[in-house]
Order: structure tokens, then C-alpha cells, then sequence
């Protein structure tokens, strides 16, 4: 650059940059990104809750099913001993649907399957029956889908 007077002089240029309004402060939303990242972790979770809910109701209607199970076959077991032995002398292996039996919430399809034989199934045995009861369900409509079966085993002896 050149001066009046002809003479040189050296200018220095200092820059400066403008300042930013908030050039201290921290930041106060969240990014675009932050915002997806947190969607997908709370969606993940979600799903993962209603599976878990799905299975406890599951697990839960079985637990019911065998309780009312594990009673209707404990009923008949007494039933059994109850009887007179002659009647339980003779082998018998018969099926009974439960809801000719019983008013209850198990499925249709639930059966009673009741033996009565000579303990080790050998007709020589006239002093002790086995006895057993197995109550069966199959269940497959709407979230209650469970399948099991509850075996009760007993002995009996005749009354002196």
C-alpha cells in the first residue's frame, strides 16, 4: 500500500471472526439424531414388554388350568377310595368329558381319564389296586393357548 509522501508503509489487517450470540453457552435441544436414537431404544423396550405380558398371561392360564386340574383329579382319586373295593377290583380304564362332571373355566376338550387295575398290573394282586386319574386339556383359542395334563396315582386296599 502506499502512503501520501510516496513513502511504504506496512498495514497489518488483523481479521476478526464475528461472535456468535450463544458461543458460550451450552446447548439446549437435542439433535435431530438424539431425538431417532431414543425412539428406537423406548420402541425396542416397548416391544419387548408386550411380549412379556403375552407369555405371563399364558403361563398364567396354564397355572390356572393345572390348578383346577390337580382338585377335579384329587376328587376323583377320593371318589375312588371311597368306593366299595369291588368295584375297584375290576380293571376299568374309561374316559369322562370334565364338563359332564363339572361347571368350570377349562376347555372344552378337557377329559378325565380314570384306571383302576391290580397294582403291576397283575390280575394275581387281589389285596391292592392302583388307581390313576389323569385330567387333560387342550386349549387353543385366543391368547390362552396352553396344552397339559395333571396324573394323580394312588393305591387302594380293601376296607377290613
Amino acid at each position: 500500500m502506499i502512503c501520501e509522501g510516496g513513502s511504504r508503509k506496512q498495514f497489518k489487517v488483523r481479521y476478526r471472526l464475528p461472535r456468535k450470540r450463544n458461543a458460550g453457552r451450552r446447548k439446549s435441544a437435542f439433535t435431530l439424531v438424539e431425538v431417532l436414537v431414543a425412539l428406537v431404544i423406548l420402541t425396542l423396550a416397548l416391544m419387548f414388554l408386550v411380549e412379556l405380558n403375552a407369555q405371563a398371561a399364558q403361563i398364567t392360564a396354564k397355572a390356572r388350568f393345572e390348578r383346577i386340574a390337580a382338585g377335579i383329579a384329587q376328587d376323583w382319586v377320593e371318589r375312588s377310595i371311597g368306593s366299595p373295593y369291588s368295584t375297584l377290583s375290576v380293571t376299568l380304564d374309561v374316559n369322562y368329558p370334565v364338563s359332564s362332571f363339572y361347571i368350570t373355566p377349562m376347555p372344552a376338550n378337557a377329559n378325565i381319564h380314570w384306571v383302576s387295575r391290580p397294582l403291576d398290573n397283575n390280575p394275581a394282586n387281589t389285596r391292592i389296586q392302583e388307581i390313576w386319574v389323569t385330567v387333560s386339556w387342550s386349549n387353543s383359542n385366543g391368547a390362552d393357548q396352553s396344552n397339559g395334563s395333571v396324573v394323580v396315582y394312588t393305591l387302594a386296599t380293601p376296607k377290613q
